[in-house]
């Protein structure tokens, strides 16, 4: 992957992570209530703190892509 890709894609996943840790909450009330199968007090607290994890993984991946660009870039 070039390091230019790996700028945009890390780009991209920080992006996409900070709109999951935004929207977190409306997401897990929407399947809570949306979804007959499942449990809402179990998913509304546990689906909110899962989305929010992964949202937050999805940062420091994008950050870690970002700093490997960088230095990629910087180098060459």
């Amino acid at each position: 992957m070039s390091p230019t890709a790996m700028l945009i894609a890390g780009i991209l996943q920080i992006g996409i992570g900070l709109v999951i840790v935004v929207i977190r909450r409306p997401v897990a009330d929407w399947l809570a209530t949306s979804v007959p199968s499942l449990d809402v007090a179990w998913f509304r607290v546990r689906g909110e703190l899962l989305l929010g994890f992964a949202g937050l993984c999805g940062c420091v991946s994008g950050v870690a892509f970002v700093v490997l660009a960088a230095l990629t870039l910087s180098s060459g």
